[in-house]
């Protein structure tokens, strides 16, 4: 048995993490530690092999996208010694590792093979549906509103069009922009929710009703495949320590009631000028909890992953309790 376990997710990115696989190999071949290969078959294999290998591994890597990390994470912080975590990023968003200064599969190799740690926050979410709550994490982004709408959009419209899909290369982009139309066209926006948070400032808690287009919840400063939803301000001049381990909760409110205000506030993100030239439709707060709670059950996704008709989410952070393997220090400003 070698010191490192790679579980490799071979279904991550609609196939992307499969052609991939022997670049990964190559590029580890000369890695002194030397590892293991695991190839899960579904989520539930996948959580498996993380719950095995984290008794008998002190590094577990993990290949695939947000929601592999996740599933990942989650198994090995269950064990009483949890092993060094690192992270290839072959998924269709990666938001994770880019918040790690990880930007390409070199990079991970690269960072993993250099064996420099670092301790990262984890973000829990308490989830109450149906009358009954549980407990999960999240290394990324939880969201509501187009967070969760548009992404069932474009998966269904995949599944209709596989034949695009593979032919226009910007198919996602193209599907994201129908499922924001579709989203407002039936009525599921915008989204009125109760927001509570203590002010970091003054410790008081703040209480308001909100109404959005999108909710995001942000332990990275990515969000949707690399968007920059983090003003640089919270970290500039600090490097990547405090962009992932401040211990504060980012939250990004888009307060957009139609399609077309929606497209426009889109533009600018794509763009990057949405934090130069300053649009009261987008709004931050930082804080160490958020609770949010609806009297009309809504959708939320978490690290990829929809959860239908929740009733209340309690938003927080486990400050520094999972350690990774990733660059020595990346400014992220």
């Amino acid at each position: 048995m070698h010191a490192a376990a790679i579980l490799f997710n071979p279904s991550s990115g609609k196939g992307r993490s499969l052609k991939l696989k022997k670049e990964i190999e190559t590029r580890l071949k000369n890695w002194a530690s030397g590892y293991d290969l695991y190839i899960s078959g579904s989520e539930s294999h996948l959580k498996k092999l993380a719950q095995e290998t984290a008794a008998g591994y002190p590094v577990i890597v993990g290949v695939g996208g947000d929601t592999t990390f996740t599933i990942i994470a989650e198994e090995i912080l269950k064990h009483p010694s949890p092993p060094v975590m690192g992270m290839i990023g072959t998924g269709s968003a990666n938001d994770v590792v880019r918040g790690l200064g990880i930007h390409r599969v070199t990079d991970a190799c690269t960072a993993i093979m250099r064996g420099h740690t670092r301790d990262m926050d984890v973000g829990e979410i308490k989830i109450k549906k149906n009358g009954e709550e549980e407990t999960s994490i999240f290394l990324g982004t939880v969201s509501a509103g187009l967070g969760s709408s548009v992404n069932r959009y474009v998966e269904l419209y995949g599944q209709r069009h596989r034949r695009q899909e593979k032919l226009n290369p910007l198919h996602q982009l193209t599907a994201g922009v129908m499922g924001i139309s579709s989203s407002f066209s039936k009525k599921q926006l915008p989204l009125r929710v109760e927001l509570e948070y203590p002010d970091p400032a003054n410790g008081q808690i703040e209480k308001k009703e909100i109404e959005f287009s999108l909710l995001v919840f942000l332990n990275t400063p990515f969000y949707a495949g690399g968007l920059r939803m983090v003003p640089p301000s919270s970290f500039a001049g600090k490097g990547i320590d405090t962009a992932m381990g401040d211990g504060l909760v980012d939250c990004c409110i888009a307060d957009t009631h139609t399609f077309g205000s929606t497209f426009e506030l889109g533009i600018k993100v794509l763009l990057g000028t949405h934090f130069k030239n300053h649009d009261n439709k987008l709004k931050w707060i930082r804080s160490p909890y958020f609770k949010v709670s609806s009297v009309s059950p809504f959708d939320i996704q978490v690290d990829g992953t929809i959860i239908e008709q929740v009733e209340k989410i309690d938003i927080s952070l486990l400050p520094l309790k999972l350690r990774v393997l990733a660059p020595l220090r990346v400014d992220l400003s």
